[in-house]
């Protein structure tokens, strides 16, 4: 970078500015709007939102009855829902997909059990584990020092 202003001058300044064409947009003069286009815009805005607001007032009253309509004969309203016929199901726990006194391991089975996406896993069995020091003796807290 050092040696371009030596070695071709102008080069850099020459890819900024065509790399500046590319993304600069012309923007147009706005056309100049005449004062008085703008105020007969907004009286004939203040116009129309006159005409809105007595149509509103005209049905205000009438809407009002039909909301004290609607609320007095909703307010004595009483639907009956029918009894449903719903079976008393019998669940075993151990078809439980999450049993909170199932140990962890036997919990674990369950979840490679009813696995997502109907994966089957090999069946998790569990072997006693035996100390790595040469003893025999299976893994508990403190069995080997």
């Amino acid at each position: 970078m050092n040696a371009l202003p030596i070695f071709a001058p102008g080069w850099l300044e020459e890819e900024l500015r065509a790399a500046l064409a590319e993304v600069t947009a012309e923007i147009e003069e706005p056309e100049i709007v005449n004062a008085e286009e703008i105020e007969a815009a907004v009286a004939a805005l203040r116009e129309i939102e006159k005409e809105a607001d007595e149509l509103f007032e005209q049905i205000a009253e009438p809407m009002e009855k039909l909301r004290e309509r609607r609320d007095a004969a909703l307010e004595g309203l009483e639907i009956e829902v029918a009894d449903l016929d719903i079976p008393e199901i019998e669940l075993d726990a151990d078809d439980w997909l999450l049993a909170p006194d199932r140990f962890y391991f036997g919990q674990l089975r369950m979840y490679r059990r009813f696995a997502v996406g109907g994966r089957k896993f090999k069946p998790l069995i569990l072997r006693a584990r035996t100390c790595a020091c040469g003893c025999g003796e299976p893994i508990r807290a403190g069995a080997c020092t």
